[in-house]
């Protein structure tokens, strides 16, 4: 990810990347998540994994829980809202550590995407022609660019 970069970036990027397969008669295989903003509760079981697999500690786990344990919950209809319901194990969407839990939950849903492409014949990789029928003309010409994971975000 890089600071500034838009939605319609992204968007233009994969539509590129279509518009190659249709030109090349080639299949391109792509599963997406898309996180609605329907429901703004989150599973923690992701960030608890991720914590697990970086090495940071439990205690970690341990507030996130006792923050989930008994939260009030106000549901939004078109006559306004309801009263409130009582909720345990879940994390609301926007709250103080959703950027932690997003980064941390994302970029190890990376590592895995990058470890599985890696062993994976024809995996999706950009790279220029002349690159493709070994005949580089210019430094660039040798670049690969592996595309394992793409996300916009509006935060």
């Amino acid at each position: 990810m890089q600071q500034g970069v838009q939605t319609c970036d992204l968007m233009s990027c994969l539509s590129g990347i279509l518009t190659w397969a249709n030109c090349h008669n080639t299949t391109v295989y792509v599963l997406k998540c898309d996180q609605m903003k329907g429901f703004d509760y989150l599973a923690p079981k992701g960030f608890y994994d991720a914590i697990s697999a970086y090495g940071l500690p439990d205690t970690i786990i341990d507030i996130d829980k006792a923050a989930q344990t008994n939260t009030k919950v106000f549901i939004h209809m078109a006559h306004g809202l309801t009263e409130p319901i009582i909720v345990s194990g879940m994390a609301k969407q926007g709250g103080p550590i959703s950027p932690l839990k997003s980064t941390l939950t994302t970029s190890l849903g990376h590592h895995y995407l990058d470890d599985i492409a890696n062993i994976t014949p024809g995996a999706l990789t950009i790279t220029s022609s002349t690159y493709n029928h070994l005949d580089p003309h210019q430094p660039d010409d040798n670049i690969c660019l592996p595309i394992q994971m793409t996300e916009a975000t509006d935060n």
